[in-house]
């Protein structure tokens, strides 16, 4: 399949977060988490092809959020990446308790917000701390 601009990233992934908020509110709450790991996907992609980085594999996308956690000094952001990784593996195990998970989730949904804006920004490093 051709490759998505940024722009079509950015909109993926906005529309993975109303469907998540529809799928939560329906308490398909695994649904949820797994469109939530998608919008991080296609949020972490747009913020690697602004910054013209490898984005592929989980690890080249690690590495675009460890990158950015280092440039606007937001070392928070890999803590997120990590939060969002255990969402996508609950949906799959189910280990977090409901309480967790709602809370998970949205830790997860601030951190896509926070990349998107980053996403929509021209020039990635000038973001305010």
């Amino acid at each position: 399949q051709p490759m998505l601009t940024r722009n079509e990233h950015i909109a993926e992934a906005r529309s993975c977060l109303q469907t998540a908020e529809w799928l939560g509110r329906t308490g398909k709450r695994w649904q949820a988490s797994e469109i939530l790991w998608s919008a991080v996907k296609h949020s972490v992609s747009a913020v690697a092809i602004l910054t013209e980085q490898e984005y592929g594999k989980y690890q080249h996308k690690r590495a675009v959020v460890r990158r950015l956690a280092t440039e606007t000094g937001n070392s928070d952001l890999t803590e997120y990446l990590k939060v969002a990784m255990q969402i996508h593996a609950d949906s799959d195990k189910g280990f977090l308790s409901e309480v967790e998970l709602l809370a998970k989730q949205r830790e997860v949904r601030y951190f896509i917000g926070r990349l998107l804006t980053i996403a929509a920004a021209s020039h990635p490093t000038e973001q305010p701390n």
